[in-house]
């Protein structure tokens, strides 16, 4: 247990010891101030990264787990569920994937078929909904920044969209009578809706940036002004601030080190997921006789290496942010890979059913 030089003279000699003045005080609050600034945006920005990350692997992999039944059945499953429910016919198909659990944003996921979100009809969908224990806590400025990340950077077209209430809908298949009939000029509204939308978020988020550099600076000046005033105080006084200061990094450390674990355990469950998405597309390849390319296990092997470097990492490692960023490199190439080879097995297969024919 760590004791204070202080703790033994509080022992002896209570009658001459004093409490914390407000110099001291200020001191220590400026520094845990600093601490947080630095720190906290850095975490928050990771573990969306981490999330994000965990969201388009379940949507990919149940994406595949669908396009399989379909190239398998010669359609989709012809009844929509609810949350966590096992779609008729699909159950070895999701058997090995994270349908019936909650996801990374709450709620359950729900299969679609033939349905309408803001007047657009879809063909076939996998929809985010809210469950009685789980809420989808995904905001549509979290929405807006995932589809910037992985699809077009709007959420009223491409595969990610904001469905019904504004939640997060992943679209397998437009209804292709709807995607005929529709003129390109119904839509234009809607893209200045976005666009203006957009606009709005840029601008809230150049107002927000502004105003976190302006308080930075003013949290730089008052801890310059305090140190400068530290220096002058007496030396008693110097060796307290220390002390508070010590314990509020420390506690900044315990908080970092829990951000870590939490980002590395997701990475693991990333690693998972894809050597799961790996063997069933290997599976399906052994039915098609299609040889699986090398380049997919060294993706795999590179996202192994990367995710072991992350769990040997220690908040005080220098090349943490790098780690972090090897890893995320390191998954979306896997990731691309996955989807490419996917699309050759779905080649393959679609060649296959035509010889039957």
């Amino acid at each position: 247990m760590f004791t204070s030089p202080y703790t033994h003279r509080l022992g002896n000699h209570r009658e001459g010891c004093r409490g914390f003045t407000i110099l001291e005080i200020a001191i220590v609050l400026a520094i845990m101030g600093i601490i947080t600034a630095i720190a906290l945006p850095a975490f928050e920005r990771m573990q969306r990264n981490t999330r994000f990350s965990a969201l388009i692997n379940d949507l990919r992999v149940l994406g595949g787990a669908f396009q399989h039944y379909n190239s398998t059945n010669g359609g989709w499953p012809p009844l929509s569920t609810t949350a966590g429910v096992v779609p008729e016919g699909m159950q070895d198909f999701l058997r090995e994937t994270n349908w019936t659990k909650t996801t990374i944003f709450g709620g359950g996921y729900v299969w679609e078929k033939d349905v309408t979100h803001n007047g657009r009809k879809v063909r076939a969908a996998i929809a985010v909904q809210p469950t009685d224990n789980a809420p989808v806590s995904m905001t549509r400025q979290e929405m807006a920044m995932f589809d910037t990340q992985y699809d077009d950077g709007n959420l009223a077209t491409g595969f990610f969209q904001a469905g019904y209430l504004d939640l997060p809908l992943y679209v397998i298949e437009d209804d292709p009578a709807y995607v005929a009939a529709t003129n390109p000029g119904d839509t234009a509204d809607d893209q200045a809706a976005a666009d203006a939308a957009a606009k709005a978020a840029a601008e809230a988020q150049a107002a927000a940036d502004k105003a976190a550099a302006e308080k930075a600076a003013a949290d730089q000046a008052a801890a310059e002004a305090a140190a400068k005033a530290a220096a002058e105080a007496q030396a008693a006084a110097e060796k307290a601030a220390a002390e508070a200061a010590a314990a509020a990094a420390e506690q900044a450390k315990a908080d970092a080190i829990k951000n870590l674990q939490d980002t590395q355990s997701a990475a693991v469950a990333d690693l998972k997921s894809d050597e799961q998405r790996l063997k069933d597309l290997e599976k399906w390849a052994d039915k098609l006789d299609v040889k699986v390319p090398k380049n997919l296990k060294n993706r795999l092997e590179d996202v192994k290496d990367a995710v072991e470097d992350l769990k040997d990492a220690t908040v005080d490692s220098r090349k943490l942010t790098t780690y972090i960023q090897d890893f995320l490199d390191a998954q979306a190439a896997m990731a691309k890979a996955l989807t490419q080879y996917e699309a050759t097995l779905q080649a393959a297969q679609d060649k296959e059913d035509r010889k039957g024919k």
